[in-house]
């Protein structure tokens, strides 16, 4: 059997605050991701018939700095109205968003 020795050099470290750095300049807008038809059934199915309050929560994630705060929010949304994950919506809304910071993963 022939084992292949990696070198040192051969290693590679990803230093995921370049990945965001990268990324924060180039972000589109999450009014920009989401479609008018979209706004109004999370509107409807994950605030409970609030606009502002979908505003002022699209107003938070617009300032996220990357995924993991973005993520938090969702995460604090949804137990604070007791919205499970996993209902359509609240999925279809957390996979936009993802995708704000990521665009290139194929599935999520």
């Amino acid at each position: 059997m022939l084992m292949r020795r990696i070198a040192e050099a051969d290693n590679f470290v990803v230093r995921t605050s370049d990945l965001n750095e990268s990324h924060s300049g180039t972000m589109t807008s999450l009014a920009q991701l989401i479609s008018p038809q979209q706004r109004q059934r999370f509107v409807k199915q994950v605030f409970g018939g609030d606009p502002a309050a979908y505003d002022q929560l699209m107003l938070e994630l617009d300032s996220a700095a990357d995924w993991s705060q973005a993520h938090r929010l969702i995460r604090r949304h949804f137990r604070r109205h007791q919205i499970n994950p996993y209902l359509k919506e609240a999925a279809s809304l957390s996979n936009l968003i993802y995708k704000r910071y990521y665009p290139h993963d194929v599935y999520v």
